[in-house]
């Protein structure tokens, strides 16, 4: 992915990570901030990578020929126009990496993260990673990405 060794982590980082991995936060979302510095460095703006925190991915949407308004999330597929209807199926899982692109429409998903809290039942948290994996695969059969479950002091990496 990140085609450069990144600089390395700030130190102070380093030991935020290790606190909340000896005291656990109470929500995963005081994760999230930390987390997101560690993926700037790796995937810098610079090399066109960008995160999303909380990135949604909406799935497709099939539009009438005769359809006037249509609507194209970041990946250029065609989804629901917003005010359209509830929209099924909408997944957002905690960090989205893209390789990014000048342009609203042409990013390439390449790393999907999930945070979770290290009381979480591995089985459970799995399943989430894998079900978002599984609506990327749906919108993007011939993309390679790949996701990462951060749970507490771990990390498992799945392709």
């Amino acid at each position: 992915m990140a085609s450069k060794l990144p600089q390395s982590i700030p130190h102070w980082l380093l030991h935020r990570l290790h606190a909340a991995s000896e005291a656990p936060p109470r929500y995963e979302a005081s994760l999230y901030g930390p987390l997101d510095s560690i993926l700037a460095t790796y995937f810098p703006p610079q090399q066109r990578f960008m995160v999303k925190p909380q990135g949604k991915v909406r799935p497709g949407y099939e539009y009438d020929v005769g359809d006037v308004r249509k609507s194209f999330d970041s990946y250029n597929e065609p989804v629901q126009p917003r005010g359209e209807g509830e929209e099924a199926n909408v997944k957002i899982p905690d960090f989205i990496v893209v390789k990014g692109s000048a342009t609203l429409t042409d990013d390439i998903p390449l790393l999907v993260v999930e945070v979770k809290r290290d009381d979480l039942d591995d089985v459970v948290a799995r399943a989430q990673v894998t079900e978002y994996m599984g609506a990327f695969s749906e919108k993007f059969g011939n993309v390679k990405f790949k996701a990462a479950l951060v749970q507490g002091p771990k990390v498992l990496y799945l392709q």
